[in-house]
C-alpha cells in the first residue's frame, strides 16, 4: 500500500527534537554546540548546501564556523609562519 509522506510535518518534528538536544547540551555543558563546515571550490551546489546547514545551525542555536578552502590554506601558512617564529 502506497503512503505519502508529507516532508514538511517531518522536518518540523525533527527540528523540535533537536532543539530539544540541543537545549539539553547546553544545559549539561554550559555551552553552545559549534559545527564547523569547509568548502573547497566554489561549486554553487556545495555553497547553497552549506548556507542552508548554516541557516539551519543558527535557527536551532548551534554556533557556525564556515571555512573555504582558501581561508583554511592562509591559517596552515600562518600557523607554520609562527612556529618558526618561536
Amino acid at each position: 500500500m502506497e503512503k505519502i509522506l508529507l516532508g514538511k510535518p517531518v522536518a518540523e518534528l525533527l527540528d523540535k527534537k533537536s532543539k530539544n538536544a540541543i537545549n539539553d547540551y547546553i544545559a549539561k555543558h554550559n555551552k553552545q554546540p559549534l559545527l564547523t563546515a569547509i568548502t573547497v571550490g566554489d561549486n554553487p551546489a556545495s555553497l547553497l548546501y552549506v548556507s542552508r546547514k548554516q541557516d539551519k545551525a543558527l535557527e536551532l542555536g548551534v554556533n557556525f564556523n564556515w571555512l573555504s578552502s582558501q581561508k583554511v590554506q592562509l591559517r596552515m601558512r600562518l600557523k607554520k609562519q609562527l612556529r618558526i617564529l618561536k
